[in-house]
């Protein structure tokens, strides 16, 4: 039915809570406020916190700045098909063929626990760049470096955290050392 965002919302496992913040604050940003409290999450909640700091800092969470509500489904879509990308880059970094990095790439849209959770940002923007992370650590490994190798392992730990999720936040950290 319809939620206190004027957002219809298809999954009812926590979306409520995120998307009523992601307006929030979007609404006091154009304001010109930086909102340091989120009234949504139980009885209020820091915004440098766990699930709220993806409103603003995670990579395409930007979007949700420019777009109406109701176009808000296009950074999940946008993160799974990122995410698929980076699944199938790490692939091809374990020398994997095209054509088994291409179904290794897919495999993430075709998980369900991905779909129930594609609404809710920390779980679905912290998926999304995890593979992208390890692909990092895989080229500092490899024997010969290019140059600028350490771009895609920056921008994934950037992704993972701001993602939003401090467990996995925590075990991508740990990774990369």
């Amino acid at each position: 039915g319809k939620e206190v965002v004027d957002y219809f919302s298809r999954d009812p496992t926590g979306t409520v809570i995120e998307l009523a913040y992601a307006e929030f604050s979007r609404d006091q940003l154009r304001k010109g406020v930086i909102p340091l409290w989120s009234p949504y999450q139980s009885l209020g909640h820091p915004f440098i916190a766990d699930t709220v700091i993806s409103a603003l800092f995670a990579p395409l969470n930007l979007l949700r700045l420019i777009l109406p509500p109701s176009y808000w489904d296009v950074v999940f879509i946008v993160n799974l098909i990122l995410g698929c990308w980076f699944v199938f880059l790490l692939a091809r970094s374990y020398r994997l063929d095209r054509r088994s990095a291409v179904v290794a790439g897919l495999s993430l849209a075709a998980m369900g626990c991905t779909q129930m959770y594609i609404q809710v940002s920390s779980i679905a923007l912290v998926t999304s760049w995890i593979p992208l992370s390890l692909y990092g650590i895989e080229l500092q490994l490899a024997p010969a470096r290019r140059r600028f190798s350490w771009i895609p392992l920056v921008v994934g730990l950037y992704g993972v955290i701001t993602g939003g999720h401090p467990t996995i936040t925590l075990l991508a950290a740990l990774f990369v050392a």
